[in-house]
Order: structure tokens, then sequence, then C-alpha cells
């Protein structure tokens, strides 16, 4: 095997030549410097929530959590291949690319200006298909003067990818990529190098479809849930399994109840709104308003087997509409949801107990009395992890578990 080394090629310069750190003076090679940029970067705290974050980090966020965008969900996750009828340049996994057709400008505050409102046109037509997720980036130019002449480099810069929905306001979206490519390159340039801005190379958007669940699939379950008598499958091909779900439990059927056709008949019973398939986890609260019920959402976690809850039932613990509790399974990027029947039953997976036990649907803590669950309940949805209680006046309390003592040993000396 060769050694690499920086060897001198071709016209006296070396394959990466070497720069200082503006920070530490610190000599190394040009394709290492962002990478130990990263180390001088030090810890602060957001302006809007507080939340301590890494200097090259909290400008992404504080864009976000300005706006309450979910942070969690501005990645190239959960996509599915976009059909559009616009011409696009190429295509990168379920990313469609778009290319702008935008005059440079030697200000890169009006050439941003410009590159926003060529891609708000865009956006705008692609949302009125489907939800999408976005991106707009930017190929720059860059020049630096040397005894040479002008040494010329391409720099490209990426905004947030965010989820576009069909009610989102798309202005605010753009001013926010705006916002944050101004922020990209005023970094880059400020980082103690001497390159200039030399106007624009290229600019694009990325667009793809944006399904976070896409429940109408043929899925196949876990084995574990599959032979779980607690759980009921409904393989709907037609994005509605969530639907399916609410009805089977409103009204049961005997006979082949994992048949979509069982429930077809009955889907003006539910409200469902605005609300379009697949139904996503933040629309759920509103399912739950126009129909006067709640829903509890777990998600299975393939690779360890285990229960994790997702959404709350608005009414959990009021004793009033029903109560629906739902399985969600993902699996690349696809996720299906089920009915979980008895959720008790459902939940035996966790414990070794041989009798039945009682869970609760917010802490998933089980008790081994119905009673211990009602008194448990009220404290858990007020967020109480804990509670110290204390005797009443002139009770004694005794400790009864003498089996759990210490076991005292005697030596002889």
């Amino acid at each position: 095997m060769k050694r690499r080394s920086n060897v001198t090629g071709v016209g006296g310069s070396n394959k990466h030549s070497r720069v200082q750190c503006p920070k530490c003076q610190k000599s190394m090679r040009s394709d290492h410097l962002n990478r130990h940029l990263k180390s001088h970067n030090s810890s602060k705290r957001c302006k809007y929530c507080d939340k301590l974050l890494r200097e090259d980090q909290l400008a992404k966020h504080e864009i976000l959590c300005k706006d309450g965008i979910d942070e969690a969900k501005c990645n190239r996750g959960e996509c599915a291949m976009l059909e559009t009828d616009l011409e696009y340049s190429s295509v990168s996994g379920t990313f469609r690319t778009f290319r702008l057709n935008v005059e440079s400008d030697p200000d890169y505050d009006k050439l941003l200006a410009k590159v926003i409102l060529a891609a708000k046109a865009i956006i705008m037509h692609l949302v009125k298909q489907c939800p999408i997720k976005a991106q707009v980036w930017l190929e720059l130019n860059f020049f630096e003067k040397t005894s040479f002449g002008k040494d010329r480099t391409i720099r490209i810069f990426r905004s947030i990818m965010e989820p576009i929905l069909e009610g989102t306001k798309v202005e605010s979206f753009l001013e926010r990529s705006k916002v944050y490519l101004k922020s990209q390159i005023e970094w880059w340039q400020g980082r103690g190098s001497a390159l200039q801005f030399d106007g624009l190379g290229k600019a694009f958007v990325d667009a793809s479809r944006y399904k976070p669940l896409c429940g109408g699939c043929q899925f196949e379950a876990p084995k574990i849930v599959k032979d779980m008598k607690s759980v009921l499958n409904i393989k709907a091909p037609d994005d509605k399994c969530f639907l399916y779900c609410l009805l089977a439990k409103m009204y049961p059927v005997k006979q082949n109840p994992y048949r979509p056709s069982k429930y077809s008949a009955k889907e003006a019973k539910i409200q469902m709104g605005d609300v379009a398939f697949p139904v996503k986890i933040a629309d759920i609260s509103k399912i739950e308003e126009l129909n006067n019920i709640s829903i509890s959402v777990f998600e299975w976690s393939k690779d360890d087997n285990y229960v994790i809850p997702l959404h709350h039932g608005s009414i959990n613990g009021t004793g009033t509409g029903t109560q629906i509790n739902l399985l969600y399974i993902r699996e690349n990027f696809i996720g299906h949801y089920l009915l979980i029947k008895d959720f008790n039953a459902f939940m035996r997976h966790r414990t070794k107990h041989h009798n039945s036990m009682h869970f609760c649907l917010r802490c998933l803590h089980g008790f081994t009395r119905e009673q211990h669950l009602t008194e448990h309940s009220p404290l858990c949805d007020q967020g109480v992890n804990q509670i110290t209680k204390m005797p009443h006046a002139g009770e004694v309390i005794e400790f009864k578990a003498l089996h759990k003592r210490t076991k005292t040993v005697c030596h002889l000396l």
C-alpha cells in the first residue's frame, strides 16, 4: 500500500495547499480547515428557548425556533418520489433538482432576493400538487488576489431543508432560507480568508414529496406483533389505515376484521375536517376535537421490541369520549397504523408477571391492581413523577417485609 505524501506536482503547487487557522494561527492542509474550526466553537444559548448549542449550530436552530419549526423534521428523510409536470435538471434519490434562471449580481443581498423570487414560483406550483420538502441551494464564485492574478474557487451554500404543506406560508419558508443562506455566506467569508464574492454560478431548488406516514402500504408487521391477539392489522391499500383503525374500534366487526371493505361504508361517521391522508401525528389532535375521542399513539421500536409513546390522548383520564389506542410501526420512511384492541394485554410482553396488570397510557407503568392505576392517573396527567405521602397524626408505619432484611452473620473470634 502506497503512503500518501505532499509531493509537489506540476506547476510547483501541492495538491493541498497549507493555510493558517484564523483563530489559533495553526498551520494545516486546506481540506482540514473546516473540521479544525469546529474545535473552536464555543457553546451559546438560544435567545428564544435558552437551549445550549454549539456556535456553528446556533444560527440554524434560532431561525427554526423563532417560527416554531420542528428541527427534527428538517432533513431529507420521510420523502417519496415527486411527480410533476415542471422541467427538472437532475434526480438525486427521491429529490428532483429544478434550475433557477437568475441573473448574477455583484451584491449578494440583491442576488439572494432574485433567487428567492425565482424559487417562490416553483415551490408554489409544487405545493399545490402535494406536500413537499424543499431546499434552495446556490453555487457561488469567489476569488482571491495573488501575485499571479486571481485564484478562483466555487462554494455551494444550502438553505435548511424544510417540509412545506398546503397551509404553510411559503413566504415564511423563503424568508428563513434567505436569512440562513446570508448567514452562511457571511460566516464563510469572515473566517479570515481574503476571498471576495464574484457572482452567481448556478441556483437550484431541490424538492421531494413529503410523506411522513405512508399508511396505505401492504405492511408486514414484526412477528412478535403479528402473534399478539391484542393487535389488529388492517392492510389498507388507499392510505386510510388510520381511519379504518378508528372505525374498527368504534364499530367492531367479528368476521374478517382485517379487511378494509368491512369499514368503507362507515367512513362518513368519522369527521376528518381538512386532514389529508396519510394522517400525520401533528393532525391527530384535530380529529380528536372533531369527533370527541381520545387517540393515543405508540411507536414500536423494531430494534429492541420496545414501545415509545408518540401522542397522548387529549382527553386521557377525564372519562369522556372514546379512548382509542394505536400502534405505529415505521420502516424505511414508511409507516403504518395498527389498532391496539386491548392495551393491557398488548403491554404484557414487557413483564413476566403471570396475573393481569393495568398499564398507564401516559408513562406505561404497570400496576397489579386497578385501584392503584386510578390513584396514579391524575398525578401522571399533571406530570408528577413521584409524590411524598406522610402518615396522618397518630398513625404508626411499621416495616412488615421481614424477609427483605439483611441477614446478620455471626463471627466467632
